[in-house]
Parts: C-alpha cells; structure tokens; sequence
C-alpha cells in the first residue's frame, strides 16, 4: 500500500508597520515647571517607569544615562494606562508614546514636558495572509491608520 504524504503547510506571515509615534515625558499640571530646562529638569523627579524591561524601557534608561540624569524612581508598572492614570493624579513624571496620552493631553489632566526626539516608538501588527478574514482584518487596519496618521 503506497502512502500519500502532503507537505506541511507553513503559513506566511504579513507584518504591516502602522508607523511611528513620538515618545514624550508628561506629568500632571502640578510639574509644568520641569519644561524649563528640559530634559535636565528631570533629575532627581519623581519618575513613573516600566517594570518590564522592553526596549522603550531600555532606550528611555539609554537616554537618561547619556543625558547624565538621574530621576527618583517611584514606582514600576507594566500597563501604559495604569502609569497614565497614576501621572495625571500623582507629582510624578512619565515617559510614554504619544498616542497612548494624547487625549490626557488635549482634556488638560497631562501635559507635555518635552519631547524625547532621539527615542521612537514603531507600531506593528502582523496577520496570517491566509485567514479567511482577510477582508475584515484590512479594514481594521485601514480604519486604525486614518485615525492616528
């Protein structure tokens, strides 16, 4: 009996890059006085950090060493909506991508310190070209892009 074997499917991969976001340190009104002198203002602040050790963390802890600045670290969280929360009701500072303050921003409970211009955060999602939902899944993308670009 001869014995037919097919050959194994290997699903291919699509990666779509929903572009880059601009990382900035915010803080509540209370510290509107470290965008003075920024990013040195920043010594010796309160600072609000990641507790994973990602690469926006180690690029952000890259910056701060080149920068020779030292922040009073405070507390570690790993949730980007946790630490905005914890910066607009707290004397602290944060480092975080745009996108995820940008409405804290435009209502007043956050504002921009400055911008760290060295430090950039890529946003990729990547889907399997063979779902079925295929369709679906593209307009997801789609839709996303309009509204953040």
């Amino acid at each position: 009996m001869v014995r037919h074997f097919t050959q194994p499917c290997f699903y291919k991969y699509k990666s779509t890059n929903l572009g880059n976001d601009r990382i900035v340190a915010v803080a509540s009104q209370k510290l509107k006085n470290l965008k003075r002198n920024f990013p040195y203002s920043l010594d010796k602040e309160p600072f609000i950090t990641f507790s994973n050790q990602g690469r926006l963390q180690e690029d952000v802890n890259y910056f701060f060493e080149r920068q020779n600045i030292h922040p009073d670290l405070v507390g570690e969280v790993d949730d980007v909506t946790l630490m905005r929360v914890i910066t607009e009701h707290s004397e602290s500072f944060a480092i975080l991508p745009y996108r995820a303050i940008k409405e804290s921003v435009k209502s007043g409970m956050l504002i921009v310190l400055g911008d760290l211009k060295q430090i950039k955060s890529t946003l990729w999602v990547v889907t399997s070209s063979m779902s079925s939902n295929q369709v679906f899944l593209t307009k997801i993308i789609n839709d996303y892009l309009i509204r953040h670009r």
